[in-house]
């Protein structure tokens, strides 16, 4: 690779991933550059008719090279910001999406009415649920319990808990089968967002999504084997008057709903996410 230029590099990155179609090919260009170089967009002008170092140009070629074949930027860069909090993502993790914004901020609402509460984030994965919900809710007496089953998502839930200085207990533990560790009626929260997407569907999914660890999006048959082992092993768990809030797929409002009234929830309401698509559940024991 011959010597180049800031500004060239910059130009020709933007314009291969357009050329590939990449929807989002300017901030995924602007994430890359930064990346590599340390260089922010509003810095390119006043270094653009700089030579570049070799290593780090060829790092950013290769980065979009990764990007084009289907790798996500949030890999690529290593780290996501969600909800104004940069966390370590990468291989092994699902990748936080502003869909969850709302699970977490209806939460913040019912918590903070809680003296001392007691929480627990199912299927944490990097962390974010807990970390936004400690960072929101100004109660040095909160206690939160993160759990992760999977090694490798369970290494950045760690990373991003220690990051972020977060009084988090973290666990890595199965949901199916380490209920029985807590006591029942001891807990006033329970947040998850869980896999739900159908066994049939996973193959189906972008090329970015597949990317992801199945691990993290197969929710069983019909997707709803993580919300089953929730609703029959973990709600016995929660205090009268504690409630449970869950993230859901599209078109599966129905089938929760029917599975919390004949588990006997009561109070059980539903929101729409940023998008519009019925996203969050939640329910009082």
């Amino acid at each position: 690779m011959k010597e180049k230029k800031f500004g060239d590099i910059y130009i020709k990155g933007k314009e291969i991933l357009k050329k590939q179609k990449i929807q989002s090919y300017e901030s995924d260009n602007i994430n890359i550059f930064q990346n590599c170089f340390g260089i922010k967009r509003h810095d390119l002008v006043f270094v653009r008719e700089k030579i570049a170092p070799f290593e780090s140009a060829q790092k950013y070629f290769e980065m979009i090279k990764k990007r084009i074949n289907g790798e996500p930027i949030q890999y690529l860069i290593g780290n996501w910001n969600f909800m104004g909090h940069d966390l370590k993502v990468g291989e092994g993790v699902l990748i936080p999406r502003d869909d969850t914004e709302v699970l977490i901020l209806e939460s913040v609402k019912l918590i903070s009415k809680i003296n001392k509460p007691i929480v627990f984030d199912l299927c944490s994965g990097s962390g974010a649920i807990a970390i936004v919900l400690d960072s929101l809710i100004n109660n040095p007496d909160m206690k939160i319990t993160a759990i992760e089953y999977s090694k490798e998502a369970y290494s950045y839930l760690e990373y991003n808990v220690k990051k972020h200085k977060k009084n988090i207990q973290c666990l890595n533990m199965n949901i199916f089968e380490c209920h029985n560790l807590f006591a029942d009626n001891s807990i006033d929260a329970i947040i998850s967002n869980p896999p739900y997407i159908c066994e049939e569907d996973v193959n189906s999914l972008q090329r970015e999504v597949k990317f992801e660890p199945e691990i993290a999006l197969n929710g069983g048959k019909d997707g709803l084997d993580f919300y089953r082992i929730i609703l029959n092993k973990w709600v016995k768990k929660l205090k009268k008057g504690g409630f449970l809030g869950i993230e859901i797929g599209w078109g599966q409002l129905g089938s929760i709903l029917d599975m919390f009234k004949i588990c006997g929830l009561r109070d059980i309401i539903s929101f729409k996410d940023i998008n519009g698509v019925d996203r969050a559940v939640f329910a009082v024991k």
